[in-house]
């Protein structure tokens, strides 16, 4: 009879071939704002993380369970963020839509992190918390009179939580580097995952609030992270 484990690495392997060619399918060309559909790609590249997570927890093959829920909860709120993210640059509504969503996705994330942590570590926390209320201080100065904000109007504040949570996100998974309940692989890539996530965010923010570009990598990192945040998972049932 065929194991679970079979099943899962077998399953595993297809699947991720699956999404592996089409990340290089569509996102070894140039992409740029102007791609209208440059965005439509990560539904199925969610779907399959989030198949692959499910999967492994069908089929009891995770030790963490909380940290695994987490996760999945986190990717599966971001899948409805992926399905508005093709209006997220021509519409108002669309991007505080999209913004709320991720916040609450990424919470989620933090949630699961800081239980493999073991909960808050000081000083590193407070500094953290330190530098990402100077950032949003920061950014909500820099860019207040910008017409992109201003149209955010009573949106304003709360799509500027974005940073914060951002760098907590961050801070979380380099605290787990050092002290987790996690395998090293899977915090190895989690750290990645996590940083190629805030470097698009980021991105994001910069060609929205201060200067516009003309194209941006985000749009190639970010399946990339997520690819590698469902692997760093994933790692945990071998």
């Amino acid at each position: 009879m065929i194991s679970d484990t079979l099943i899962f690495l077998g399953a595993s392997g297809v699947l991720l071939s699956v999404e592996a060619l089409n990340i290089k399918r569509h996102y070894t060309s140039v992409n740029s704002k102007v791609i209208e559909n440059q965005y439509s790609f990560l539904l199925p590249i969610s779907i399959i993380n989030i198949t692959l997570i499910a999967l492994s927890l069908l089929l009891g093959l995770y030790a963490d369970f909380f940290y695994s829920i987490a996760i999945l909860i986190g990717m599966s709120i971001g899948l409805i963020g992926d399905l508005n993210n093709r209006s997220i640059h021509s519409s108002i509504k669309g991007f505080v839509l999209g913004s709320s969503i991720f916040i609450v996705s990424y919470l989620c994330f933090s949630i699961g992190l800081l239980y493999t942590s073991g909960g808050f570590h000081f000083p590193l926390d407070l500094v953290v918390i330190g530098f990402a209320c100077l950032s949003y201080c920061f950014l909500v100065m820099s860019s207040w009179d910008s017409d992109f904000f201003q149209h955010l109007g009573k949106f304003r504040l709360i799509t500027n939580f974005y940073p914060i949570l951002l760098l907590f996100l961050l801070s979380r998974a380099i605290i787990n580097l050092f002290q987790s309940s996690l395998p090293f692989q899977s915090v190895f890539l989690l750290t990645i995952a996590i940083l190629l996530i805030f470097i698009t965010d980021m991105e994001f923010s910069i060609d929205k609030f201060f200067k516009s570009r003309e194209s941006l990598v985000g749009p190639v990192l970010y399946p990339v992270g997520q690819l590698t945040l469902a692997l760093s998972t994933l790692l945990i049932a071998l």
